[in-house]
């Protein structure tokens, strides 16, 4: 669709300006975000709670106002493969070139060819995925969706499942690329259950990676989110990452964290 002032207004976006070689030619877009919530939520979602501060915003809970799931992800955007095509072409559908410091440029040149020429590859690594049929359902989909495939799937479950029974909802399709551990994951990136040394090994800047890092484990999690912040080396690697991080929130307290959310963890103040 064709975009709108309103669009401009209040949606959110990252905005791209790419130099092009010895020509010096500039190419500017933007690409969509979902919108960002204090909730950390659909923006409809907090409407099913039972929240005792719900009298507080009751203009905010009229008739005319949609009410979706708390679970509801719908609001997400993911990647394109229209996107991906852009960060390794040029306009005129040139593939684009970049250099090894570039590379390193944070959510900038991952498209390029790079260390992987033209066989970059798709990985979806996703922490704490039980079945398919739960959040691998969701990402391989919605993906799928918008024309982005995964060469390989990572997934890690803590809780044991029953093998058949796993592997009986893993459509046929996707088993030749799916990789299941049935094991609890580690923080530390040099060990060997550890997903960022899985991404470590296998990716490089020219792959589409996409993590999602979810097994309600806060000491666990919070580890292995601050090394995918403050780790470059890892940084450049992912370009999309999924985290719910748990924060002092009114409307949250009674959908579905509870009220034991510490008012700091590994350094971060969590409260809004």
């Amino acid at each position: 669709p064709d975009r709108t002032e309103v669009d401009t207004e209040y949606l959110s976006r990252f905005h791209y300006t790419r130099t092009c070689g010895d020509s010096g030619e500039v190419e500017t877009w933007d690409e969509w975000i979902e919108p960002i919530t204090i909730t950390a939520r659909h923006p409809f979602g907090f409407g099913r709670c039972k929240d005792p501060h719900r009298k507080e915003y009751s203009q905010y809970f009229t008739s005319t106002v949609p009410r979706t799931g708390r679970s509801d992800v719908d609001y997400v955007l993911l990647q394109t493969g229209s996107s991906l095509h852009r960060h390794s072409h040029t306009a005129a559908g040139k593939r684009v070139v970049y250099s090894d410091s570039e590379h390193t440029a944070l959510n900038r040149g991952k498209r390029g060819s790079g260390s992987g020429g033209n066989n970059n590859k798709h990985y979806l690594f996703d922490a704490g995925t039980s079945t398919f049929d739960s959040s691998l359902f969701w990402f391989t989909c919605g993906y799928s969706q918008r024309r982005v495939s995964f060469d390989e799937v990572f997934g890690w479950e803590m809780t044991i499942l029953e093998p058949r029974d796993y592997w009986r909802r893993v459509p046929a399709l996707w088993k030749p690329h799916w990789h299941f551990f049935n094991t609890p994951i580690s923080s530390g990136i040099s060990d060997a259950d550890s997903p960022l040394r899985f991404i470590q090994q296998l990716a490089s800047p020219a792959d589409f990676v996409s993590f999602k890092l979810d097994i309600d484990h806060p000491a666990m999690e919070m580890p292995i989110a601050l090394s995918l912040l403050t780790n470059p080396a890892i940084t450049a690697l992912v370009d999309e990452f999924f985290f719910e991080l748990h924060f002092q929130c009114e409307v949250m307290t009674s959908c579905g964290w509870g009220k034991k959310v510490p008012r700091e963890s590994h350094g971060l103040l969590l409260d809004r």
